[in-house]
């Protein structure tokens, strides 16, 4: 059983893979940071400073009013201080999420602003890789994008 940052039960069964650099964070500050990631920064490169003090000032901060990442922000200045990361856009990461969370394909594809068919093949996948896992215990989802 995983853990996520927030402390909640993410579920039972195989790791959802995340793409790219959200891997490392999703493996180091919980599912629910990368997915805030994905979906504030999501496409886009953004710039890790060298030091904390950088953002605290910064009108460019990037972590600005991003809650599951607190408490990990000193882990990605390791990590990625100083370069520009590319955040990948996790579109299936994200309907595996809302899928855990009992939302219907239609309802999916309605969020996501993409094809039922797009959504389909998503559940499909995620069940053929055991995301979707028998007992799987849902995890807290909001449809809304977290405030910067």
């Amino acid at each position: 059983m995983r853990r996520a940052a927030s402390g909640t039960v993410a579920r039972m069964g195989a790791p959802i893979p995340w793409p790219g650099v959200l891997e490392p964070i999703a493996h180091q500050c919980g599912d629910d940071a990368a997915l805030v990631i994905a979906l504030v920064h999501g496409g886009h490169d953004i710039y890790i400073p060298k030091r904390q003090s950088s953002l605290s000032d910064s009108p460019r901060n990037p972590f600005v009013g991003l809650a599951p990442l607190e408490g990990h922000i000193d882990w990605l200045i390791d990590e990625f201080g100083g370069i520009a990361i590319y955040v990948p856009m996790a579109h299936f990461q994200r309907a595996c999420l809302m899928l855990l969370k009992g939302k219907s394909v239609r309802a999916i594809s309605t969020s996501m602003n993409i094809s039922m068919r797009t959504a389909n093949r998503y559940r499909q996948r995620a069940k053929a890789t055991g995301i979707l896992a028998q007992g799987a215990v849902p995890i807290p989802w909001t449809d809304s994008r977290p405030k910067r």
